[in-house]
């Protein structure tokens, strides 16, 4: 387990750093995949901070948030959903994204499964950060 826990927690501070120098006018919904071809090893007895190759690389899907203020979150899942509302007497639709799974009623769906509009739901790897938010606020600068 420490094993595990040390290697996402790397991750995770990479993933920080790297995303908080690309924010700028990025706001909005980013899906992407980082390629783990290196892991420290917590329990290494000669440098546990140095990354060292893995034997087999793999996949790793993330998805980001970016807000207008350029706050980066991520995010363990997504559901796009939309709202509708009224502008000048004109029926409109908003795009929005729904991070509580409690929230999801108050919206409708964008696509039409057996005859009801759902929504597309976006998911990622179960990330060790708080298990009551499915938000991990990104902090730090690139080095």
């Amino acid at each position: 387990m420490r094993y595990k826990m040390k290697f996402l927690m790397t991750f995770l501070i990479f993933v920080c750093s790297v995303t908080t120098a690309i924010a700028g006018a990025y706001d909005g919904l980013w899906i992407g995949q980082i390629d783990i071809t290196k892991v420290s090893e917590a329990v290494s007895k000669t440098d546990a901070t140095t990354p060292s190759p893995v034997a087999n690389p793999f996949l790793l899907k993330i998805i980001l948030h970016v807000d207008a203020s350029n706050q980066i979150r991520l995010l363990r899942d997504v559901t796009i959903m939309q709202k509708r509302y009224k502008q000048n007497n004109v029926d409109m639709i908003r795009r929005v994204l729904v991070t509580d799974n409690n929230l999801i009623p108050n919206f409708e769906g964008v696509v039409r499964r057996d005859g009801a509009l759902v929504g597309i739901r976006l998911g990622s790897l179960a990330f060790d950060f708080d298990p009551t938010l499915n938000e991990f606020l990104v902090t730090g600068v690139l080095v």
